[in-house]
């Protein structure tokens, strides 16, 4: 899975002399908390967010009426204030990658380009979200069993082999805990009535349970 399938793609985007006014309206109209920034050819220059033009906002805006507010914005544009610092990111790449990315950055968005550095499209914090939920087949139909198993090679083959034998098939399948010794399985049948797998499974030694 990769970050093109989970990336917003046909982004709405603002050239550097637009200004804020517009740019705020943009973000009223479509919903959107921030706004890529990028040049005649639609190569990329920075991010402008809310949370740029609110800083940038004078202190005593409160007090302002929405005419003064503005003409103050108005006076302003999205290539002034935008940050640099954004990070961009392939379309190519995994979406664990991605994730890995925007935690260890502290970030809840990448850009996303081409060779060219052209914008095409955006990947969020909430699109990582729905990546897990989809990876793990949270919501797919069927059963989920956790099973304790010990932390050697053949485990997943004989695991399967059982489900197997009962008709059973996996859907998806991931390592939750791993403490060296033995790791922790959750796996998403498809399949709703698990009685029997865990009877078979708990008869062969293995700690299981539906959750």
């Amino acid at each position: 899975m990769r970050v093109k399938d989970y990336m917003t793609k046909n982004v709405v985007t603002v050239e550097p002399d637009v200004r804020l006014t517009e740019v705020v309206s943009i973000m009223e109209s479509n919903d959107f908390h921030r706004v890529p920034v990028v040049d005649v050819n639609n190569v990329y220059q920075g991010l402008i967010t809310e949370a740029i033009i609110a800083n940038n906002s004078p202190s005593s805006a409160s007090s302002l009426s929405i005419y003064e507010m503005n003409y103050l914005l108005d006076k302003q544009t999205a290539g002034q204030l935008m940050t640099k610092e954004a990070q961009t990111i392939s379309q190519d790449i995994v979406i664990e990658a991605a994730a890995a990315q925007m935690h260890d950055y502290g970030l809840s968005v990448l850009i996303v380009v081409d060779e060219q550095d052209k914008v095409i499209g955006i990947i969020t914090d909430k699109d990582i979200f729905a990546a897990l939920i989809e990876l793990t087949g949270y919501r797919q139909p069927g059963a989920r069993l956790e099973v304790k198993v010990a932390d050697q090679v053949g485990v997943l083959h004989e695991m399967s082999g059982i489900l197997s034998g009962l008709g059973v098939g996996i859907s998806h399948l991931y390592i939750s805990s791993r403490d060296g010794t033995t790791s922790t399985l959750v796996i998403q049948t498809d399949n709703e009535d698990s009685q029997e797998v865990l009877q078979v499974l708990e008869n062969k030694g293995y700690e299981a349970q539906t959750i």
